[in-house]
């Protein structure tokens, strides 16, 4: 698993999981998470909290019930 290494990393990864939680539930789906991310977070991500996003996805995505 990715961990975050600052603050907009940490709040990057809190959505995420929210997003994780409701795509279990049946509740929305991945797609265009990147977007959803990028309008939903309070700060402007730059390229490296885009990299820890991609990468963050690529992980929860590939192991769903290990969050």
């Amino acid at each position: 698993m990715i961990n975050p290494t600052n603050a907009n990393e940490r709040e990057i990864k809190r959505r995420v999981d929210l997003k994780a939680q409701a795509v279990a539930d049946g509740i929305g789906s991945w797609d265009s998470v990147t977007f959803e991310m990028k309008l939903s977070v309070p700060f402007v991500m730059s390229a490296s909290d885009e990299r820890f996003l991609e990468e963050y996805l690529k992980s929860v995505q590939g192991h769903p019930l290990s969050q």
